[in-house]
């Protein structure tokens, strides 16, 4: 649980205590800060758990993304001639691509 989950929990919680007071002692002012401090609380607990989501999401994808470079250079290394062939491979096709691209270009122009 993040710091903004538990003040806004927190937070939900004091305005609470304020609206209820408030309504009890007939103070319109109080109560409507209270209010106000439960919606701020409500907002402030749900951007917590948004970010401890996203912040779990990015170390989840940042694993991965070590795992497969993992993945890789073990590949690499048991076929480094097959590696080799497979990026020559990729460089010729974004070549051709480019030199496509800048003859149509060319033609067009």
């Amino acid at each position: 649980m993040s710091f903004d989950q538990i003040e806004g929990a927190a937070r939900q919680g004091v305005g609470q205590v304020k609206e209820t007071l408030g309504d009890a002692i007939g103070n319109p002012g109080l109560q409507a800060k209270g209010v106000l401090d439960e919606a701020v609380g409500s907002v402030q607990q749900t951007y917590g758990r948004v970010s401890d989501t996203a912040r779990g999401a990015f170390n989840q994808a940042a694993d991965s993304a070590r795992s497969a470079r993992g993945d890789f250079e073990d590949f690499a290394g048991q076929n480094p001639v097959l590696t080799a062939a497979i990026a020559l491979g990729i460089g010729l096709a974004f070549g051709l691509l480019l030199l496509g691209g800048s003859r149509i270009a060319a033609s067009r122009g």
